[in-house]
């Protein structure tokens, strides 16, 4: 079974507007971007959001990457922050595209803390709610977890007792049966400056001899391949921007984004490959 990863699309529909023009811009435009300016605050973040070219254009090129190079896609995951704070019509229109692009191929999602559950409720899923969007979809023999760590505007992420309770009853259902593991907040604290989830040791207790083979996660937009629990445990790339931390407080923003693909056989993940796509436009730096 072959897995695209894809994750922290940060999707707008404001950008979206943007598409076709971004895809038209000659390398010479985006010159005036690579000593992108300081910024401040709430201001500072949402300047830096509007300079970045419109995320479907990463997300496009990565899926045609991965299909002229992996004939075969068996399941396609994106470990959250599907959009930036978005309404119902942003979670419809980034749903309808990548639907077109992927077929049906199965699509698992979780969300991240730039999320909206009500909004993703209705835009994505067609119903209404603000519930934690919890999940297994079951891909050939494998289980797939979805398991939501998001609270809106909350970084770090949680993971309450209730949701606890929801992964404990979902590893017992899925038994010793191979399965995957999906999640946004990452797991591990030497993946750098970005904290992981909260409880993410109480996370890993919880797996403990089930049949967890792979942990999928996003959020810190850079890719990273550990262990967990004695599982692989991999980061994927964003598809819209990374932040590099310049010490005293400041983040430099660039448009850099990527994808993970993985070989599973038996049970065992046989191959990972991370592709990275710079361009060198700099969006700002922000001071924190």
């Amino acid at each position: 079974m072959y897995i695209l990863h894809l994750s922290d699309i940060h999707y707008r529909r404001e950008l979206g507007r943007r598409k076709e023009a971004d895809r038209g811009r000659a390398d010479g435009e985006d010159k005036q971007h690579e000593s992108g300016g300081r910024l401040a605050g709430p201001d500072g973040y949402q300047a830096m959001l509007s300079a970045m070219q419109n995320p479907l254009v990463f997300l496009d090129d990565c899926l045609d990457r991965a299909a002229r190079d992996w004939k075969t896609i068996d399941l396609v995951v994106i470990t959250g922050d599907l959009t930036e704070d978005g309404t119902a019509e942003d979670y419809r229109c980034l749903k309808h595209h990548i639907r077109e692009r992927v077929g049906d191929i199965p699509l698992v999602v979780t969300l991240g803390n730039h999320d909206n559950k009500r909004s993703f409720r209705e835009g994505w899923l067609e119903e209404m709610g603000s519930a934690p969007y919890n999940t297994i979809r079951w891909v050939g023999g494998t289980a797939v977890i979805a398991f939501d760590t998001s609270v809106q505007g909350v970084p770090d992420g949680r993971m309450d007792d209730r949701q606890a309770a929801w992964l404990e009853r979902a590893l017992d259902a899925v038994g010793r049966n191979p399965s995957i593991l999906v999640t946004h907040h990452h797991l591990l604290p030497e993946q750098g400056q970005i904290p992981p989830l909260p409880e993410s040791g109480k996370l890993l207790s919880l797996i403990g001899n089930s049949g967890v083979c792979l942990i999928l996660c996003g959020h810190t937009h850079h890719h990273h391949a550990g262990q967990a629990a004695g599982r692989p445990c991999h980061v994927a790339d964003s598809l819209s921007f990374c932040g590099d931390d310049m010490g005293g407080g400041q983040v430099r923003f660039q448009e850099k984004y990527g994808f993970n693909v993985y070989r599973m056989e038996d049970g065992m993940v046989r191959m990972c490959r991370s592709e990275t796509f710079a361009n060198g436009r700099i969006l700002g730096t922000l001071t924190f």
